[in-house]
Protein backbone atom coordinates (compact mmCIF):
# COMPACT_ATOMS: atom_id res chain seq x y z
CA UNK A 1 0.00 0.00 0.00
CA UNK A 2 2.51 2.14 1.13
CA UNK A 3 4.66 1.71 -2.49
CA UNK A 4 1.49 2.03 -4.64
CA UNK A 5 0.78 5.22 -2.83
CA UNK A 6 4.12 6.65 -3.44
CA UNK A 7 4.53 5.30 -6.95
CA UNK A 8 1.26 7.24 -7.84
CA UNK A 9 2.23 10.46 -6.06
CA UNK A 10 5.01 10.90 -8.32
CA UNK A 11 3.20 9.82 -11.68
CA UNK A 12 -0.06 11.71 -11.13
CA UNK A 13 2.22 14.88 -10.58
CA UNK A 14 4.34 14.31 -13.45
CA UNK A 15 0.59 13.86 -15.31
CA UNK A 16 -1.04 16.18 -14.28
CA UNK A 17 1.53 19.04 -14.49
CA UNK A 18 3.39 17.80 -17.65
CA UNK A 19 1.00 19.84 -19.98
CA UNK A 20 1.99 23.32 -17.89
CA UNK A 21 5.86 22.25 -18.14
CA UNK A 22 5.63 22.07 -22.02
CA UNK A 23 3.56 25.13 -22.44
CA UNK A 24 6.32 26.99 -19.56
CA UNK A 25 9.10 25.75 -20.04
CA UNK A 26 9.52 24.65 -23.69
CA UNK A 27 7.30 27.15 -24.87
CA UNK A 28 4.75 25.03 -26.47
CA UNK A 29 0.94 25.85 -27.55
CA UNK A 30 -1.41 24.02 -25.50
CA UNK A 31 -2.42 21.89 -28.37
CA UNK A 32 1.07 20.77 -28.74
CA UNK A 33 2.18 20.21 -24.95
CA UNK A 34 -0.52 17.55 -25.14
CA UNK A 35 1.18 15.59 -27.33
CA UNK A 36 4.87 15.93 -25.42
CA UNK A 37 3.02 15.03 -22.17
CA UNK A 38 -0.23 13.02 -22.13
CA UNK A 39 0.23 11.31 -25.27
CA UNK A 40 3.55 10.47 -24.33
CA UNK A 41 2.49 9.11 -21.01
CA UNK A 42 -0.10 7.33 -21.82
CA UNK A 43 1.43 5.19 -24.72
CA UNK A 44 4.08 4.25 -22.91
CA UNK A 45 1.67 3.07 -20.38
CA UNK A 46 -0.45 1.07 -22.63
CA UNK A 47 2.79 -0.86 -23.61
CA UNK A 48 4.84 -1.68 -20.66
CA UNK A 49 1.81 -2.82 -18.19
CA UNK A 50 1.74 -5.81 -20.77
CA UNK A 51 5.44 -6.35 -20.52
CA UNK A 52 5.68 -5.27 -16.61
CA UNK A 53 2.67 -8.17 -16.13
CA UNK A 54 4.38 -11.03 -18.48
CA UNK A 55 8.03 -10.67 -16.91
CA UNK A 56 6.16 -10.22 -13.56
CA UNK A 57 5.22 -13.68 -13.91
CA UNK A 58 7.77 -14.87 -15.55
CA UNK A 59 10.38 -14.02 -12.65
CA UNK A 60 7.46 -15.41 -10.11
CA UNK A 61 7.64 -18.71 -11.67
CA UNK A 62 11.21 -18.86 -10.72
CA UNK A 63 11.53 -16.60 -7.68
CA UNK A 64 8.61 -16.24 -4.37
CA UNK A 65 9.61 -12.34 -5.09
CA UNK A 66 9.41 -12.19 -8.79
CA UNK A 67 6.77 -10.01 -9.22
CA UNK A 68 8.29 -7.62 -6.42
CA UNK A 69 11.68 -7.36 -8.57
CA UNK A 70 9.83 -6.10 -11.53
CA UNK A 71 7.41 -3.66 -9.24
CA UNK A 72 11.36 -2.05 -7.58
CA UNK A 73 13.05 -2.57 -11.33
CA UNK A 74 10.07 -0.56 -13.08
CA UNK A 75 9.81 2.15 -10.53
CA UNK A 76 14.17 2.68 -10.52
CA UNK A 77 13.43 3.29 -14.23
CA UNK A 78 10.67 5.71 -13.72
CA UNK A 79 12.87 7.40 -11.00
CA UNK A 80 16.27 7.24 -13.25
CA UNK A 81 14.37 9.18 -16.18
CA UNK A 82 13.06 12.01 -14.08
CA UNK A 83 16.53 13.34 -12.76
CA UNK A 84 17.63 14.81 -15.83
CA UNK A 85 14.47 17.03 -16.10
CA UNK A 86 15.93 20.35 -15.20
CA UNK A 87 18.56 20.12 -18.14
CA UNK A 88 15.84 19.57 -20.47
CA UNK A 89 15.70 22.47 -23.20
CA UNK A 90 14.73 20.20 -26.28
CA UNK A 91 10.93 19.13 -26.77
CA UNK A 92 11.63 15.65 -28.28
CA UNK A 93 14.28 14.85 -25.27
CA UNK A 94 11.51 15.99 -22.93
CA UNK A 95 8.70 13.34 -24.78
CA UNK A 96 11.74 11.03 -24.78
CA UNK A 97 12.06 11.01 -20.59
CA UNK A 98 8.55 11.45 -20.31
CA UNK A 99 7.82 8.14 -22.28
CA UNK A 100 10.59 6.55 -20.26
CA UNK A 101 9.80 7.44 -17.09
CA UNK A 102 6.31 6.33 -18.15
CA UNK A 103 7.23 3.04 -19.28
CA UNK A 104 9.08 2.07 -16.15
CA UNK A 105 6.07 3.39 -14.02
CA UNK A 106 3.83 1.06 -16.68
CA UNK A 107 5.71 -2.06 -15.46
CA UNK A 108 4.83 -1.37 -12.02
CA UNK A 109 1.29 -1.04 -12.63
CA UNK A 110 1.31 -4.65 -14.84
CA UNK A 111 2.06 -6.46 -12.02
CA UNK A 112 1.43 -4.09 -8.40
CA UNK A 113 -2.62 -6.01 -7.94
CA UNK A 114 -1.06 -9.63 -8.75
CA UNK A 115 1.91 -8.91 -6.22
CA UNK A 116 -0.38 -7.83 -3.87
CA UNK A 117 -2.30 -10.75 -3.82
CA UNK A 118 0.72 -12.99 -3.33
CA UNK A 119 1.28 -11.93 -0.13
CA UNK A 120 -2.50 -11.42 1.06
CA UNK A 121 -4.88 -14.18 2.27
CA UNK A 122 -7.36 -14.69 -0.17
CA UNK A 123 -9.92 -14.04 1.97
CA UNK A 124 -8.59 -10.24 2.45
CA UNK A 125 -7.58 -9.43 -0.89
CA UNK A 126 -10.55 -7.72 -2.32
CA UNK A 127 -10.34 -5.01 1.01
CA UNK A 128 -6.45 -5.01 0.56
CA UNK A 129 -6.89 -4.07 -3.21
CA UNK A 130 -9.54 -1.19 -1.91
CA UNK A 131 -7.27 0.16 0.69
CA UNK A 132 -4.22 0.23 -1.94
CA UNK A 133 -5.81 2.05 -4.55
CA UNK A 134 -7.15 4.40 -1.58
CA UNK A 135 -3.88 5.20 -0.81
CA UNK A 136 -2.83 5.57 -4.07
CA UNK A 137 -5.46 8.12 -4.82
CA UNK A 138 -4.47 9.75 -1.77
CA UNK A 139 -0.71 10.07 -2.66
CA UNK A 140 -1.85 11.57 -5.74
CA UNK A 141 -4.03 14.17 -4.05
CA UNK A 142 -0.92 15.53 -2.01
CA UNK A 143 1.18 15.52 -4.90
CA UNK A 144 -1.06 17.37 -7.81
CA UNK A 145 -1.18 20.02 -5.23
CA UNK A 146 2.19 20.04 -3.54
CA UNK A 147 4.00 20.33 -6.79
CA UNK A 148 3.24 23.45 -8.17
CA UNK A 149 3.41 24.64 -4.69
CA UNK A 150 7.14 23.43 -4.59
CA UNK A 151 7.47 24.89 -8.85
CA UNK A 152 6.64 28.79 -7.60
CA UNK A 153 10.29 28.19 -5.47
CA UNK A 154 12.08 25.27 -8.02
CA UNK A 155 10.23 25.32 -11.21
CA UNK A 156 9.01 22.66 -13.05
CA UNK A 157 10.97 20.61 -14.21
CA UNK A 158 13.23 20.62 -10.77
CA UNK A 159 9.63 19.40 -8.81
CA UNK A 160 9.47 16.36 -11.59
CA UNK A 161 13.34 15.49 -10.79
CA UNK A 162 12.24 15.53 -7.32
CA UNK A 163 9.61 13.16 -7.83
CA UNK A 164 12.14 10.88 -7.85
CA UNK A 165 12.87 10.87 -4.56
CA UNK A 166 9.65 9.08 -4.10
CA UNK A 167 9.67 6.53 -6.77
CA UNK A 168 13.73 5.83 -5.00
CA UNK A 169 12.12 5.44 -1.50
CA UNK A 170 9.38 3.05 -3.44
CA UNK A 171 11.97 0.96 -4.17
CA UNK A 172 14.21 0.83 -1.34
CA UNK A 173 10.83 -0.32 0.79
CA UNK A 174 10.53 -3.18 -1.76
CA UNK A 175 14.08 -4.13 -1.43
CA UNK A 176 14.29 -3.88 2.44
CA UNK A 177 10.57 -5.96 2.72
CA UNK A 178 12.08 -8.90 0.36
CA UNK A 179 13.24 -11.09 3.09
CA UNK A 180 9.93 -10.84 4.45
CA UNK A 181 7.55 -11.35 1.36
CA UNK A 182 9.75 -14.12 0.79
CA UNK A 183 8.95 -15.82 4.02
CA UNK A 184 4.97 -14.81 3.19
CA UNK A 185 4.95 -16.55 -0.37
CA UNK A 186 6.64 -19.41 0.95
CA UNK A 187 3.89 -19.77 4.03
CA UNK A 188 1.48 -19.55 1.19
CA UNK A 189 2.45 -22.01 -1.18
CA UNK A 190 2.77 -24.38 2.07
CA UNK A 191 -1.00 -23.58 3.24
CA UNK A 192 -1.83 -24.27 -0.69
CA UNK A 193 -0.75 -27.57 -0.98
Amino acid sequence: CFVLSLATAASSAVLNWCNAYAHDVLGLNLADSALVGPVMITTAGFISVLVGGYFADRFAAKSPTGRFAILAIGLALAALFLLPFPWVHSVSFAGLLLFATSFGKGLFDGCIYSAMHDVMPPQARATAAGLMTMLGFIGAGITTLALPAIAVYTGLAAGFAMLAALYAVAVIALLLARPMIARIVASAAGHAT
